[in-house]
């Protein structure tokens, strides 16, 4: 799976160039290469479940990263039922496949 995972790179690579460059992402520090691994990691995930990787669920990935961030360091407003600090597992969840038997 890594050699498939690899063969994202550049496109995954070239979303975090674009991704990095707003000023959302500046705003809340998200450095180019947290942008490009969560970008591969939607790869591997969209992977083991036999699903070909799009761009914009790669970018909607990067996105949240970005959310993640910006609630992590209190850049957003919570509304009233919302809390301020959300864990990196709650957010942008990391899929057990070892669960399902497939390796």
């Amino acid at each position: 799976m890594n050699d498939q995972v690899a063969g994202y790179r550049g496109l995954v690579e070239s979303l975090a160039e674009h991704v990095a460059g707003t000023r959302r992402a500046k705003q809340v520090r998200a450095e180019y290469d947290d942008l490009v691994q969560e970008g591969l990691i939607q790869v591997w995930q969209s992977l083991g479940q036999g699903i070909t990787p799009a761009r914009e669920i790669l970018r909607l990935r990067m996105l949240s990263y970005i959310r993640l961030l910006s609630r992590q360091t209190g850049n957003t407003i919570p509304g009233p039922d919302q809390v301020q600090h959300i864990s990196y597992d709650q957010l942008l969840p990391m899929d057990d496949f070892r669960a399902s038997g497939d390796s």
